[in-house]
Parts: structure tokens; C-alpha cells; sequence
């Protein structure tokens, strides 16, 4: 069994589209893999970087996870993890992203902190 994450920064209300699942063409991201160790993988960060700033005014944050059988033929399948609204303020310089996941609950977290407008 393989899965993956996405984080996804769309419209308030935004809804995860049926039957949709990540492409090829998806950013994939770098991960330190500990040889030998079946603990879970560091993320490092994405191999190709993608939108670096947003504009203020409101979205949704959105972790959509994927999971694909080892089996063939390989098909994957996709749900939201978890979601947050989120408020970006005018002037905001940075807004830091942390995605937590829970391995006994198979779901996860969004905390979003900014720094002061200025």
C-alpha cells in the first residue's frame, strides 16, 4: 500500500471533486528515507517549487490524501484528510504551514500561523 499527500489552497468552501486523483504531472516532494528503517519519512521539501507567495483574503487549506493498493492494475484513490479556513490579512510577510498526521487515526491537522501585518 503506498500514500501520498497534497496540500491544496483553494476557495472557502472549496470541495474535493469526485473520481479526481493526483496526475504524473503532480509536484512530488523530496523525502529522507532512513535505509533499513520502516519508522515513517521526513519531508525535506518539494523537488519542484511551486507558487511562493499568496495574496490576502480567504481560503481553504486542504490535505488531500491518496492511497494506492500494490496490486495491479495500480489505481488510486483520493479523500480529504483534514481542512482549515484561513484569513490572510493585507501586508502579511509570512504564513507557515504545518501539516501533522496521525498514524492510529489515519487523519491529520492544519496549523497556519502568520506574522504580524506589516
Amino acid at each position: 500500500m503506498g500514500c501520498g499527500a497534497f496540500l491544496a489552497i483553494e476557495s472557502p468552501g472549496w470541495m474535493l471533486p469526485d473520481e479526481w486523483t493526483p496526475s504524473a504531472d503532480d509536484t512530488e516532494f523530496e523525502v529522507d528515507l532512513r535505509g533499513g528503517s520502516d519508522l515513517p519519512a521526513r519531508v525535506t521539501g518539494i523537488r519542484t517549487p511551486g507558487q511562493d507567495r499568496i495574496d490576502p483574503g480567504e481560503y481553504r487549506f486542504v490535505v488531500i490524501v491518496t492511497r494506492s493498493p500494490d496490486n495491479l492494475p495500480r489505481t488510486v484513490s483520493a479523500s480529504v484528510g483534514c481542512s482549515a479556513e484561513v484569513t490572510i490579512p493585507p501586508l502579511t510577510g509570512t504564513v507557515i504551514v504545518d501539516v501533522g498526521f496521525s498514524y492510529s487515526r489515519a487523519d491529520c491537522t492544519i496549523t497556519v500561523a502568520l506574522d504580524a501585518p506589516r
